[in-house]
């Protein structure tokens, strides 16, 4: 099966791998912007919650890599919903933290811009140092913007 087939068959069967307390949910596939590339991920949401922030998500290319290997589609789609239903109990979790202190849980990240243009577009902020590594050699420099 090509993965475009895949993709369907994925996005339309899942609910069947779901137990009855997730039928109720909603199910998308939307591209997600990834450092250093874009993922196809199937998410799980629960119907009727609007501004929801938090959906557990399963990479579709992850999953195709998965049913390749096995030839399995039925266990391949049973292992996927089983993450979704486990990140669907997080989610719960998740709805009731505070985040009125966003700066104490801060995390960076540093990532190329050139592979990583289009993520970068789509993200507020600005840059704030140029790092440059290159070379394998040490010299690196942090120049103010």
């Amino acid at each position: 099966m090509e993965y475009k087939v895949f993709k369907e068959v994925a996005k339309e069967s899942i609910r069947d791998h779901l137990s009855e307390k997730f039928a109720y949910c909603q199910i998308d596939v939307k591209p997600v912007h990834k450092v250093n590339g874009t993922l196809d991920g199937l998410f799980v949401t629960e119907a009727g919650k609007q501004g929801v922030a938090v959906a557990p998500t399963v990479y579709l290319q992850e999953l195709y890599e998965s049913y390749k290997s096995t030839g399995n589609l039925e266990a391949t789609l049973t292992a996927a919903a089983s993450r979704l239903a486990e990140g669907l109990g997080h989610a719960r979790e998740m709805a009731g933290m505070d985040f009125s202190e966003p700066e104490t849980k801060l995390v960076l990240s540093l990532i190329n811009t050139e592979q990583n243009r289009e993520l970068l577009e789509a993200q507020e902020g600005e840059f704030i140092f140029h790092v440059e590594v290159g070379g394998g050699e040490s010299n690196a420099k942090e120049e103010p913007v």
